[in-house]
């Protein structure tokens, strides 16, 4: 069972240039309007992190990505 108790921690990769120094700023809700493209996610159950089937990292199996078209 996901537990969701906690609001949501987000990564957001924006499109524009002037944004790149915030990429893969974590932030609370997603920004209305931002232009991006991945967002990165990690799912917990009530004692742990759940592993990724596609983990987006090799040193960490608990993070993994969507791709926005």
């Amino acid at each position: 069972m996901v537990v969701a108790e906690q609001s949501p921690r987000v990564s957001i990769h924006f499109c524009d240039p002037s944004q790149a120094n915030l990429e893969r700023r974590t932030v609370g809700p997603v920004l209305a309007g931002a232009c991006y493209s991945h967002v990165y996610y990690r799912l917990y159950t009530q004692e742990e992190p759940i592993k990724s089937n596609n983990p987006t990292y090799s040193n960490n199996p608990f993070i993994s990505h969507i791709i926005l078209a």
